[in-house]
């Protein structure tokens, strides 16, 4: 008879779900979701009516919901009047009369609570999920929609359904029977009037009566392990058992069949969800479950609802997005000085020196000194010549590591550390002439305090402030983030102050003779009001934060791509051997004739570019962009990601084709990893030598291929750039330029 009805309602949910979830992985909060069905498929079964959602009358709905909403608080308090009479007498915090005007009897949330848990459950175990997926793709197959009749031939689904009521039952305790009159239970006397908790919870992880039972496992009852009652008791048993369960089975099963059949579910992060319980009248999670989505998807799917142009409010600041070539050239040619400068966040105050470093400085005299002492005295080609060594020694130093254990056998290697390490080390060597990882560290305590440093500063950008939207949050400093801020940004001046110091007083040393450091405090010399210490300490700044896990993280990438696509690494040491040979290693100079290596590179920062929505930018004035009018004070979001990834733009986007490139399908405004206009990235250079010459070296060198069968995971994690969420581990074997190279590496200084 309601059987239209939770047809209705879950396919009300399916659509909900869909809205954002065609395309991309989306942003859901499922607790709610799930509440709300099942309290729309019992309003509408007892009264007809929809309380959430579309179709709902609204006062009415309200009214209701604020009542569920104040009976749920209000049962988690019944617990101490019923063990407490005296609390009853002097209805104690007004509890009797808060129930007696709700007058409102319902079944609990069960299915709800339900279906989080093996959602949970099944997100914990992709294992599980997929095997489901199997069975629902078989027997009901994508042609349509699971139907009720479907489910008792969904064996496999019932079983994890069976499953979760083991580990997670609604009511671990049941509702409590009381004893009419004397008897007695295994020997003992029972007096009359005597409460009854039958913990439910217990059993159902008792491994007297379960084989492993703390572990999911719902091939379990494949065995028949179900069949034996008083092992589970979800529902109860006896002449109280709850009524409903029939009910509860059918939305349940129906409801998570669709969930499986119709959409492919992921965890936010790498990290498990938490399946910890709360506090509640059934046995609900602690955490709701949600799954989230970088910000960089999440405007995308916006754009392709409403267009290459949104305009969006982060709390009292105005934001627009932008994503398709033809507003990006507007914004940096007919607009470039406009967006020439930077949004002021708390994190540029502190960190970078109130706003002076190169990055984060207002458009003006300032910033272009700023701009023409990096493009000349840093970042020059000339001056990148002069480090090139370090840049050689230090590679090499990555290739004997990873050969130590790889010689005879493929051995299993981590590379986001070493590839992270390797980048500092280089960075720092080219900044001061020290190392701060590995062999031939001159101050071990320097380089724990620079490697703790680096670590907070990282996990501090990788949060998100409120208080740069919210400016009240800024008065009261929410969550301490200012403080926090304020702390980390001493912390750091105190050490770069000490490497300039340091270099001043030891002007004999040669290696620091040649570094950044020394030639910048010559320029202090002969400019000593303009070349302070605080914009020296910005530049070196900089280059340490804003370069090395750029950099790193886009050979992760790469290596990745190459590890999933191993036709397009053998291609790419066919041209190292062919250009190269197996007598000497690659070397910077030989870059330029290794195309399809630079088509590689090219291809792998496309789809993952490591600031996919750049820099943000920030309008000083009114202006025009693709017709429509910007204010002033607007912060402009290139979603760089969502470019390189468009089928308008782009032949088969989602493949890695590293040929589009010898094709000169790249275009001005089509590919934007370093950004573009006056504030693009001017360490471009550095990273296309460090990154063409490193993975060369790894490719020359080294035989590769994945862990086991399965392929490398691109899911991408969150922070201040855009890391893989799981770390890449890879095999490698040396190969023979390797063997003949070891010797002359390990001598090397």
């Amino acid at each position: 008879m309601f059987l239209g009805i939770r047809k209705d309602e879950i396919k009300h949910l399916l659509r909900r779900l869909g809205r954002d979830s065609r395309d991309n992985f989306a942003n859901v909060e499922l607790k709610s979701l799930f509440s709300e069905l099942t309290f729309n498929i019992i309003t509408r079964m007892v009264a007809g009516k929809r309380y959430y959602g579309e179709g709902s009358d609204f006062e009415e709905a309200k009214h209701f919901r604020e009542i569920i909403r104040k009976f749920s608080i209000e049962c988690r308090h019944q617990i101490q009047e019923i063990f407490l009479p005296i609390l009853r007498w002097m209805d104690y915090g007004g509890y009797e009369k808060k129930m007696a005007r709700t007058n409102l009897v319902f079944a609990t949330n069960t299915a709800a609570v339900t279906m989080e848990w093996a959602m949970s459950l099944l997100l914990n175990h992709p294992d599980v999920q997929k095997k489901a997926k199997v069975e629902l793709d078989t027997c009901v197959r994508q042609e349509r929609l699971l139907e009720e009749a479907d489910l008792p031939k969904l064996h496999y689904l019932q079983n994890i359904i069976s499953e979760t009521f083991r580990l997670c039952p609604p009511a671990p305790l049941w509702l409590p029977h009381m004893s009419s009159e004397n008897c007695q239970l295994r020997g003992f006397d029972i007096p009359r009037d005597t409460m009854l908790l039958v913990n439910s919870w217990t059993l159902h992880r008792d491994p007297k009566l379960w084989d492993d039972p703390t572990s999911f496992k719902p091939e379990r009852f494949e065995g028949g392990e179900r069949g034996e009652t008083y092992k589970l008791l979800p529902f109860g048993t006896g002449r109280r058992a709850c009524p409903g369960s029939g009910l509860a089975n059918k939305v349940v099963g129906l409801t998570l069949g669709s969930l499986i059949q119709c959409y492919e579910w992921e965890r936010v992060s790498e990290k498990k969800v938490d399946m910890m319980e709360g506090k509640g009248l059934t046995m609900p999670k602690m955490e709701p479950l949600e799954a989230i989505w970088p910000l960089h998807r999440t405007l995308h799917r916006l754009s392709e609802r409403h267009g290459p142009i949104v305009s969006l409010r982060f709390g009292s600041r105005p934001v627009i997005v932008v994503s398709s070539p033809s507003v990006v050239k507007e914004c940096f040619t007919k607009n470039d000085v406009i967006f020439a400068n930077r949004p002021k966040f708390v994190m540029g105050k502190f960190i970078g020196y109130d706003y002076t470093v190169v990055s984060l400085a207002p458009y003006g005299d300032h910033w272009r000194n700023l701009r023409r002492l990096s493009a000349v005295e840093i970042f020059a080609s000339n001056r990148l010549n002069l480090f090139l060594g370090i840049r050689r020694y230090e590679i090499k130093q990555l290739l004997l590591r990873l050969s130590r254990n790889s010689v005879e056998n493929f051995a299993k290697v981590e590379l986001k550390s070493m590839l992270s390490e390797l980048l500092l080390n280089i960075t720092m060597r080219m900044v001061a002439g020290k190392r701060f990882y590995g062999d031939n560290m001159k101050d071990v305590e320097e380089g724990r305090e620079f490697r703790e440093i680096i670590k907070e500063m990282f996990e501090f950008g990788g949060t998100s402030n409120p208080g740069d939207f919210f400016p009240i949050l800024q008065w009261i400093d929410y969550q301490g983030y200012n403080k926090r801020a304020l702390r980390l940004g001493k912390k750091m001046d105190v050490f770069l102050q000490g490497l300039l110091d340091e270099c001043r007083s030891n002007k004999s040393d040669l290696e620091n003779r040649n570094t950044m450091i020394d030639h910048l405090l010559s320029l202090q010399e002969s400019e000593p009001e303009y070349y302070t210490d605080e914009i020296i300490k910005g530049l070196i700044g900089a280059i340490q934060v804003g370069g090395a896990d750029t950099t790193a993280g886009t050979i992760e990438w790469a290596m990745s791509l190459l590890l999933n696509h191993p036709e397009v690494l053998k291609k790419a040491r066919d041209e190292l051997d062919t250009h190269i040979g197996h007598d000497c290693l690659i070397d910077e100079t030989d870059l330029p004739k290794l195309q399809y290596l630079q088509s590689i590179i090219s291809e792998s920062l496309r789809p993952f570019p490591l600031a996919p929505l750049l820099v943000p930018y920030f309008s000083t004035e009114d202006c025009k962009l693709g017709g429509f009018d910007v204010p002033g004070g607007t912060i402009l979001l290139v979603n760089a990601w969502a470019l390189h990834r468009d089928p308008k733009l782009w032949n088969d986007p989602t493949s890695f084709k590293p040929e589009r490139f010898e094709t000169r399908e790249s275009e001005t405004y089509k590919l934007l990893p370093f950004g573009l206009g006056r504030r693009a990235c001017p360490g471009i250079g550095l990273a296309n030598r460090v990154v063409g010459l490193t993975l060369g070296s790894l490719i020359q060198c080294f035989d590769w291929k994945r862990v086991d069968e399965k392929e490398i995971n691109m899911d991408e994690g969150q922070g201040l750039i855009m890391p893989k969420m799981e770390p890449l581990e890879a095999m490698c074997k040396t190969r023979q330029v390797m063997n003949n190279e070891q010797e002359n590496i390990g001598n090397e200084a």
